[in-house]
């Protein structure tokens, strides 16, 4: 290993360190409250090193943000059954992706998104753009592939993810809301994918 390809894996194991590092301090504290001295103690590196990475607090925040989101995007598990039913393989999908919101990571970085929303609506973009239309499009295709016509397949996608949102993932991301019970998940998945379809 040459020294520059050295010094590039040093500097791009900082960068992340720092990424990560903010990404928990603003979660835990949001962007006004979090100092970028408290952001380079989280990631262990001095505070030259931060600004070496990045200029701004700012620039920081859209950093660790969509870091976050390009890696929550990467992960999610876009896939069905081929053997279920159509209401069967929905069924299943969305419990996974309710599962995958309902994940702690996710949460606060849909909570950190929103909040900063109100100075960029930018910020409200990244969840939609990495994870929420990823999946819409996915089961979309998945009903234009049972023979769906693409907008009727698209409306019936837009209409079980719009009910999957609209009662179970901004409720937990807007109150809080904790430890749903399962019950409750299963009743409002099948009512979206009785809707939908």
């Amino acid at each position: 290993m040459t020294i520059r390809v050295y010094q590039n894996s040093i500097k791009q194991e900082k960068n992340i360190a720092i990424i990560r590092g903010a990404f928990r301090r603003f979660c835990r504290d949001g962007f006004d409250q979090t100092s970028v001295e408290e952001i380079a103690k989280s990631a262990n590196v001095s505070l030259a090193t931060l600004y070496k990475h990045f200029e701004t607090k700012e620039q920081l925040f859209v950093a660790s943000v969509t870091q976050t989101w390009e890696e929550i995007g990467e992960s999610l598990n876009l896939k069905i059954d081929p053997e279920l039913s159509i209401q069967e393989g929905l069924v299943d999908f969305l419990r996974y992706y309710v599962d995958t919101l309902y994940a702690p990571k996710i949460q606060k970085a849909l909570r950190l998104s929103f909040a900063q929303s109100r100075k960029s609506p930018n910020f409200a973009e990244a969840p939609y753009m990495y994870l929420i239309d990823p999946a819409r499009t996915f089961l979309a295709n998945y009903l234009m592939e049972k023979g769906y016509e693409e907008a009727d397949a698209d409306m019936r996608a837009r209409t079980v993810m719009a009910c999957v949102h609209d009662m179970l993932i901004w409720p937990a991301v807007l109150m809080g809301l904790k430890d749903v019970p399962q019950e409750t998940i299963d009743y409002v998945i099948e009512n979206a994918v009785e809707a939908g379809l």
